[in-house]
């Protein structure tokens, strides 16, 4: 965590597990959704994208959003118990 949180050198906030800026949340998504990026050619792609955007005035397609509804959630959660 200590590329996110940092160390402030006070010996107490070090983004180590006794930092008390982390805790733990237990969470039970319904849904979820994220993004996997469309291009196979990496920012060569994207760049490419973005390009054909500002010329056709069109938004870039440089990923693919999946959608995971709860039934796909449960499925997950019982094949990798």
């Amino acid at each position: 965590l200590k590329a996110w949180l940092g160390d402030l050198g006070d010996g107490k906030h070090d983004g180590g597990p006794e930092d008390p800026r982390i805790i733990l949340i237990k969470v039970k998504a319904k849904t979820a959704q994220y993004a996997i990026t469309r291009s196979a050619t990496g920012a060569i792609g994207n760049f490419v994208e973005f390009a054909k955007g500002v010329a056709t005035g069109e938004t870039a397609q440089v990923n693919k959003l999946r959608y995971l509804d709860e039934s796909e959630l449960e499925q997950w959660r019982s094949s990798s118990q």
